[in-house]
């Protein structure tokens, strides 16, 4: 920081640093070119760019040392940790949704001072020591993280795609033990990256389930008992309902059996089949497990 009042030569102060920081000089000379008693020239310096300006011993610039949120494995996790502003202030995922617990109180100390900026000997002084923020701890095993990534950025890349994600979750916990999104960012230099990048489309997007939702009606009418993975039905190529013909996706070889097991039909994925289960499993039933799988609903998060 820069404290105006003290610079002597503030062309050459704005050249000098300027040169080092990367700043514009006019910037850095408006910066410093008042009577003011305190103006941030540059924060979050490196180490490097720290000594290089240290060395010029400039009347009127001074370093205060400040905390750096850093994420030493980079891209691992970043849509769900979020990253800070340079403030330290949460600005996405778990950093800004806990921004409060985690930034906890920070200290403070009051001092009356005279309109040039210097302390008076015989004025107050109020301290307020500060207290640490609380931690989070995660359901997310490291683990799965990297394979999650690794295998989704190689598997968009091989096949020309535009992004992806891969969601793990403990189906008995409901636990979230992965959670990976691609094109990925670093949370360390977030601002160089797109916007788009760093949304956590996993949670934000909107998902047409597909045959995914099969498995709802398998779930449904097993928890039922009305039928077994090995149970038998005649599944016929077409099936008219509500006005509409459902059809399989591909059609059958000559002389191919019309008798699936409930195994046979998620296994392959036949739309027929997976429609007769559901009508076995009834209107109000089928409903009853759509919402308890917690579609239609808000998901809180």
């Amino acid at each position: 920081y820069a404290i105006p009042t003290q610079v002597d030569d503030k062309a050459e102060f704005a050249r000098a640093v300027s040169n080092i920081t990367g700043k514009h000089y006019n910037t850095v000379f408006h910066l410093v070119n008042n009577n003011g008693a305190f103006i941030w020239v540059k924060r979050k310096l490196e180490n490097r760019m720290y000594e290089q300006l240290a060395t010029l011993n400039i009347k009127g610039l001074n370093f205060v040392q400040e905390d750096l949120r850093v994420y030493p494995q980079n891209q691992l996790l970043s849509h769900v940790l979020g990253f800070v502003g340079i403030d330290n202030q949460g600005l996405g995922g778990l950093e800004y949704k806990f921004d409060r617990m985690l930034q906890g109180n920070p200290g403070r100390i009051s001092l009356e001072g005279d309109p040039r900026g210097y302390r008076l000997a015989s004025g107050k002084k109020e301290t307020r020591e500060p207290a640490q923020g609380a931690n989070i701890t995660t359901t997310i095993d490291i683990y799965l993280q990297y394979i999650c990534q690794k295998y989704l950025r190689e598997g968009v890349i091989e096949n020309g795609g535009e992004g992806g994600q891969v969601i793990i979750m403990n189906p008995k916990t409901g636990d979230i033990l992965a959670m990976a999104d691609y094109p990925e960012f670093d949370s360390n230099t977030w601002r160089d990256s797109n916007d788009t990048y760093r949304k956590n489309s996993t949670i934000t997007d909107v998902y047409e389930p597909g045959s995914v939702f099969k498995l709802v009606t398998l779930a449904g009418i097993l928890n039922e008992e009305l039928v077994t993975t090995k149970t038998v039905i005649m599944v016929p190529q077409t099936l008219p309902i509500g006005g509409r013909t459902i059809r399989e996706a591909h059609g059958r070889s000559e002389g191919e059996s019309d008798y699936r097991t409930v195994g046979e039909i998620i296994e392959k994925s036949l739309n027929v089949g997976t429609s007769l289960l559901a009508i076995k499993l009834g209107q109000k039933k089928f409903y009853h497990y759509i919402t308890e799988f917690g579609f239609g609903k808000r998901t809180g998060v």
